[in-house]
């Protein structure tokens, strides 16, 4: 099967929106915990490198994500 028709994604950030975006689209629930804690450890480590630099729009990126995040978790209710 052919996957012609699957558009490509492009993230402007991939240091930590690929582990983001899998989070995002986990269908999985004995999967879903996992993939949280893997992309909040992937922004929290890029929190941390950005610390001190002034990339705005990425800083607002990385806090948007995790405050998704939250909620994402929240929803679930036993997460």
């Amino acid at each position: 099967m052919s996957n012609q028709n699957v558009p490509e994604i492009r993230l402007l950030y991939p240091e930590w929106q690929v582990e983001y975006t899998e989070a995002l689209l986990e269908a999985d629930p004995n999967r879903l915990l996992g993939r949280l804690r893997a992309a909040e450890a992937a922004i929290s480590k890029r929190l941390e490198f950005l610390a001190g630099e002034s990339n705005d729009h990425e800083g607002q990126a990385l806090r948007d994500a995790l405050k998704a995040l939250q909620m994402l978790k929240q929803g679930e209710g036993a997460l």
